[in-house]
C-alpha cells in the first residue's frame, strides 16, 4: 500500500493534511487496451498524464457496467476517493459510478454513488475529482462499478482513497501511562 500525505492551506493559513493511500491489489474482468497500460496501472502511484500512464477502457472489449475490486492488506477507515480521470484523450472519461465498501468477510459496510467530470487539462497532475463521504471503518476491500463512461470507453490516470488516520493500539495505552505518571507525579 502506498501512503500519500498531501497538505493543503485555506484561505485562514490554517494547515490541513490528507492521508491518500492506494489499494494494495486489484481485480477485474475489465480488459484494458493492449496498446496502453495494463489494468494494474490505475494503482501505481503515478499520476502524471505522460503517455503511458493511464488505461484506457473501451466499449469494443468491455461491458459497462464495469466492475474493478481493489483490495487493502489491512482494514483501513475510508472517508474519500480520488480519481485521475481521463488521461491523454479529451473526453474519454468516468462519469456515473458506485463504490461498495466490505470488510474482511465480504460483508457491505456501506456504500457511495458519484459522476466523475473531465479534467480541465490531461497534461496536469493536479486534475483530478475528489469524492468526500462520512468515514467507513474496517473496509478490507471495495468494489468500484463502472456504470457509465463520456464516449464509449474511459481513460484514468490513477485512483486513490483518503483513509482516516487510526491510531496504533499501543498508543492510547502509552497516552494513559502518561497521564497516570502525572497525576501520580502530582500527588507527591
Amino acid at each position: 500500500m502506498k501512503y500519500t500525505l498531501l497538505t493543503f492551506t485555506a484561505l485562514s493559513g490554517v494547515t490541513f493534511a490528507q492521508n491518500f493511500i492506494t489499494p494494495d491489489s486489484l481485480s477485474s474482468t475489465a480488459t484494458s487496451n493492449p496498446t496502453r497500460e495494463p489494468l494494474t496501472a490505475i494503482i501505481d502511484g503515478v499520476t502524471d498524464s505522460s503517455l503511458g500512464q493511464g488505461v484506457h477502457l473501451d466499449d469494443s472489449t468491455n461491458t459497462f457496467p464495469l466492475d474493478i475490486s481493489f483490495a487493502f492488506d489491512t482494514p483501513q477507515k475510508i472517508n474519500g476517493f480520488r480519481l485521475w480521470n481521463g488521461w491523454n484523450y479529451p473526453g474519454s472519461s468516468v462519469e456515473d459510478f458506485t463504490l461498495t465498501f466490505k470488510d474482511s468477510g465480504g460483508s457491505v459496510l456501506g456504500s457511495f454513488s458519484g459522476t466523475g467530470s473531465e479534467p480541465w487539462s490531461v497534461a496536469s497532475s493536479s486534475d483530478f475529482n475528489d469524492f468526500s463521504f462520512a468515514a467507513i471503518d474496517n473496509v478490507s476491500s471495495i468494489d468500484w462499478t463502472i456504470i457509465s463512461t463520456t464516449v464509449g470507453g474511459c481513460e484514468i490516470r490513477e485512483v486513490a482513497f483518503s483513509a482516516v488516520p487510526v491510531p496504533e493500539p499501543s498508543s492510547p495505552a502509552l497516552l494513559g501511562l502518561a497521564g497516570l505518571a502525572l497525576v501520580l507525579r502530582r500527588r507527591k
